[in-house]
């Protein structure tokens, strides 16, 4: 498989205050494993598919 396809410039993000359920819905419409978690623009955090 070639690397490009591993590697995404898109990076997914979601406000840090929003509930487990929100997140694993947006998971599934953006048919993405992973966000990064903002508080106020800035990065606080990631979440995976795997953090159950």
């Amino acid at each position: 498989m070639a690397l490009q396809k591993l590697i995404s410039n898109v990076i997914d993000s979601i406000e840090h205050n929003i509930t487990l359920q929100e997140v694993l819905d947006s998971m599934i419409n953006n048919k993405t494993k992973h966000f990064v978690l903002l508080d106020n623009k800035k990065p606080v955090g990631i979440i995976t598919e795997r953090d159950k």
